[in-house]
């Protein structure tokens, strides 16, 4: 992630510091004891804060000036979308037209029925809500639109074009060589991405992998011969272990805790020690889950954690080992954790 500069770094503490050192230099009848011109300091010290703030505002400013050089501007925020379909009741005697991008609410009664319509269905997804695109994100598409120059050539190509394609498009792997039927096959390229989304296991509606599977074609060389866009495979990671505490007042409470907790981490585009979620095949290790359960403040130790990974296609599973790896086309989930609260002592 590329840092916009800042012109002054300092902040409203330091510059009465430095004004405390200068007082003392050329005003020394100035003394801390003196408050009103302490006072007179630190309203100084908080007008030039108030400055260096606004100067700090013109490298963003002068920074998004360049982009648009190169045609490139802050995607706006975008509201929650999902595609819905209206089935109609017998009062309908002809057709009614609904303009594009008709908004629709629900009604403050919730007995009261639309005129006409029979029932409402959703038929994909809901598409979370996008918020407006930062610049620090902006520089950096721009900088690898340079690199590649709209053309795919390396898998970082294919990747990037991904999410180019849409800005739904959170995370893409590119995998070369590789077939629909996920079979090494020279010329061919498989692209996974993952949607922008809260629910466990983001998938990408058919519409987006169209989007993104003519984006990608257009752009592709003549060389590959097919190239197929999809969703990652999903493993469910379940946890096992026995939290102990001093009381068992709350284990109710700590139990559903550690399990929030737990899905939090696990997600897979907002999860992880930092909350930016999970590379694809990267699998946590013990070490990770053992120190995010004895975080939780009621808890006195942990005793037989273990991680077993369930393969979403399969009804196969396997415990995780210090040397697991996943396959570079999966991407981890929270699945069904078994957590048991006791009291120090018992067992």
């Amino acid at each position: 992630m590329t840092v916009i500069p800042k012109i002054d770094e300092r902040d409203r503490a330091e510059i009465l510091e430095e004004l405390k050192v200068l007082a003392s230099q050329y005003v020394p009848e100035l003394k801390d004891g003196n408050n009103v011109g302490f006072a007179v300091l630190q309203v100084f010290a908080y007008m030039v804060d108030e400055v260096i703030t606004r100067l700090n505002k013109v490298p963003k400013k002068n920074f998004v000036a360049f982009l648009k050089m190169f045609e490139t501007e802050p995607t706006p925020a975008q509201p929650a979308r999902i595609p819905k379909q209206f089935d109609s009741n017998e009062e309908m005697l002809e057709n009614v037209l609904f303009p594009a991008e008709t908004q629709v609410e629900t009604s403050a009664n919730e007995d009261e029925q639309a005129r006409f319509i029979d029932k409402v269905t959703n038929i994909d997804a809901v598409q979370s809500a996008i918020d407006t695109e930062k610049a620090e994100d902006i520089f950096e598409k721009t900088s690898k639109r340079l690199q590649h120059n709209g053309r795919a050539v390396t898998t970082e190509d294919y990747e990037w074009l991904a999410k180019e394609a849409s800005r739904d498009v959170a995370r893409a792997k590119c995998l070369p060589n590789l077939n629909d039927s996920g079979e090494e096959e020279s010329g061919c390229v498989s692209v996974i991405i993952v949607p922008k989304g809260r629910e466990d296991k983001p998938r990408a509606s058919p519409e987006l992998l169209r989007i993104v599977e003519r984006y990608l074609k257009s752009r592709s060389p003549a060389s590959i011969s097919s190239l197929t866009v999809t969703s990652p495979t999903y493993l469910e990671i379940s946890v096992t272990a026995d939290l102990y505490v001093t009381s068992n007042d709350s284990a109710s409470n700590i139990k559903l805790k550690a399990i929030e907790k737990l899905k939090d981490f696990l997600h897979p585009l907002y999860g992880g020690n930092k909350c930016r979620g999970w590379d694809f095949g990267r699998i946590p290790c013990n070490f990770d889950v053992l120190a995010l359960l004895q975080k939780i403040p009621e808890v006195d130790h942990v005793e037989n954690l273990s991680i077993t990974v369930k393969e979403e296609k399969k009804r196969t599973s396997f415990v995780v080992k210090n040397d697991t790896n996943l396959p570079t086309y999966t991407m981890i989930s929270s699945g069904k954790h078994q957590i048991e609260v006791r009291c120090v002592g018992a067992r």
